[in-house]
């Protein structure tokens, strides 16, 4: 790859903004640089996945637990695809979050919050 290297080090993301998802009422929460979230949002438009595209990055998005349940298959979907080590590290980070509001007993969201 040699000339792209720096795209699969996380180093080169560490002054990015954080996108927050955040668990609720669990708490939960993890974080993934907004780049790499654009990175996902295109794999997901390239399937032609619903519901990933769709977030606003700049407005808070609130998903409740049925489209908890869209976002994690439509994140397990880019995670079988690519060979992409960083972006596979930080979607399963985020894959967990999501799981805690698809696993909660009563009625959970998920909160979705960029720069």
């Amino acid at each position: 790859m040699g000339a792209f290297d720096s795209r699969f080090n996380d180093k080169t993301y560490e002054g990015d903004e954080p996108i927050e998802f955040s668990a609720l009422p669990s708490g939960v929460s993890a974080a993934i640089p907004e780049r790499l979230f654009h990175r996902a949002q295109q794999i997901a438009r390239a399937y032609e996945l619903h519901l990933l595209p769709t977030i606003d990055i700049y407005c808070r998005t609130v998903l409740v637990k049925d489209q908890c349940r869209v976002l994690l298959e439509e994140l397990e979907l880019i995670i079988s695809v690519v060979r992409d080590a960083l972006l596979e590290s930080n979607i399963t980070r985020v894959k967990n979050v999501v799981e805690q509001c698809t696993r909660h007993p009563a009625d959970s969201s998920l909160v979705i919050e960029g720069p």
